[in-house]
């Protein structure tokens, strides 16, 4: 298959399913906001901040290892078999330590997070292997499945046993159980798996090429997620429920976006090194200006969401939203570098990286928080995003220099405008024709993106 035919096939796979996943929770939100108290929503984000924690220092980040390093069938079956067995290990070891803590400090979620840590521990090992065996297109419809069960049992749970975050919490575990017995059924595991081929030092060969993706990892949570265990402290679960809800619309974003990640990093790996440069050209402004005219949607459309969609106490999200959702576009282009490196064989330079924008946020965020209260989270975000951008792009080697088309610069300057208008008063049939100019924006900037998204469709359909 043509490297740009198996990208867009790969990224339209996980975006599809993407889309369908984002836009249920989407859906689902304004009322979970309406049946929780804006207490329980801040709590419900603390767990979920703390699990996104958690996860690679468990796994290690050995799900990359376990991609970047099978290169033919029988490195696979070694690699994904021990694979498994680290992740099994440190789960046991996960689920000990978490049962002595709440034992000292006793935390009344303690269990299902505990429940749901061990799931995302087994989900992520599971994407590690589909990756290695290139079929992503399996974990994006095992998505779906999480998604539609975790929704229905959710509203069950909630409403018909009247169980609050507990229901919520309880859904999301069933979500996450009937999807990994998916992934695991539609690959055959057991059949790949095979202990006689455990080895030590081939487990300390995954934690080598992994373990600066570790530190990588847990520099993107402190960027991104580190936020609200500081509002939490320093404000309130109160505060932390109105910050969750303004963080929704840039992560609908960051998640579409990511959606090409896992695709990108295939791609670039398996391209020629002679056509390496042009493609890496081609790819970034075709990815740019699907951020940025999104991102103007999205900033557009902004006094619909909060001011329709959501309940009348998340309100105040709407003006440390609109940040967000400008710092997809800072945190999309260094996931686009990041893939260069991985390609180069060099995770240590993501590493690095993420870790200095990670101290960046750290300290931005501590300084301002007693004077700016969650403008401070918003901000800080902003500049650690940026800094990680700026790195990245500063250490791409020469022969990969990227240069922005003036399409792109256009988009970008589209997007600026919609920037500046969401702190000037419009009047609502301003902001309409705002939206419409936006979608009609993106239709015309992403024509050739959108003919061939809606060519593949009408293919599959036929």
């Amino acid at each position: 298959m043509d490297k740009n035919n198996k990208l867009l096939n790969n990224t339209l796979s996980i975006l599809v399913s993407t889309f369908i996943n984002r836009g249920l929770m989407f859906i689902m939100l304004p009322f979970f906001c309406r049946w929780l108290s804006v207490e329980e929503m801040g709590i419900y984000d603390v767990i979920m901040t703390y699990l996104a924690l958690l996860l690679p220092i468990i796994t290690l980040a050995t799900a990359n290892g376990i991609f970047g390093l099978t290169t033919n069938d029988s490195s696979l079956k070694i690699n994904i078999t021990n694979g498994l067995v680290l992740h099994v290990v440190n789960s046991i070891i996960a689920i000990f330590v978490v049962f002595i803590i709440n034992n000292v400090v006793k935390f009344e979620y303690a269990y299902f997070l505990m429940i749901l840590l061990i799931l995302e521990v087994f989900d992520n090992y599971l994407l590690g292997c589909l990756r290695a065996i290139r079929k992503l297109e399996i974990y994006a419809l095992s998505k779906t499945f999480n998604v539609v069960i975790t929704v229905l049992i959710s509203v069950f749970f909630i409403k018909i046993c009247g169980m609050h975050l507990s229901g919520l919490l309880l859904g999301y575990i069933v979500g996450y159980f009937v999807s990994c017995v998916y992934q695991v059924i539609a690959i055959n595991l057991p059949k790949i798996i095979h202990l006689r081929l455990y080895s030590f030092s081939k487990i300390k060969e995954l934690i080598a090429y992994s373990y600066p993706l570790i530190i990588n990892d847990i520099s993107w949570w402190i960027i991104n997620v580190s936020d609200r265990v500081i509002i939490n402290a320093f404000i309130g679960a109160t505060a932390n429920g109105i910050y969750a809800v303004a963080n929704k619309i840039s992560n609908i974003c960051i998640v579409i976006m990511s959606s090409f990640n896992f695709s990108w990093q295939e791609a670039i790996i398996d391209k020629d090194e002679e056509n390496k440069q042009s493609y890496i050209n081609k790819i970034y402004n075709k990815l740019l200006t699907i951020t940025v005219s999104l991102c103007s949607i999205l900033i557009s459309c902004s006094f619909i969401i909060y001011g329709i969609f959501f309940d009348e106490r998340y309100i105040e999200a709407k003006q440390y939203g609109e940040i967000l959702v400008i710092t997809t576009v800072f945190h999309v282009i260094s996931m686009f570098l990041g893939g260069i490196q991985i390609s180069l064989n060099n995770p240590k330079a993501n590493g690095y990286s993420t870790t200095f924008g990670a101290v960046v946020n750290l300290l931005i965020h501590l300084s301002l928080v007693n004077f700016m209260g969650l403008y401070a989270a918003a901000i800080s975000t902003v500049v650690s995003n940026i800094t990680v951008m700026i790195i990245r792009w500063m250490w791409l080697p020469r022969k990969y220099a990227i240069k922005s088309t003036k399409k792109t610069k256009y988009a970008i300057a589209i997007l600026l405008y919609y920037a500046i208008c969401s702190y000037i008063q419009l009047s609502m049939v301003f902001r309409i024709i705002n939206l419409i100019l936006a979608i009609l924006s993106f239709i015309i900037i992403n024509k050739s993106f959108v003919n061939e998204v809606l060519s593949k469709v009408i293919k599959k359909i036929n």
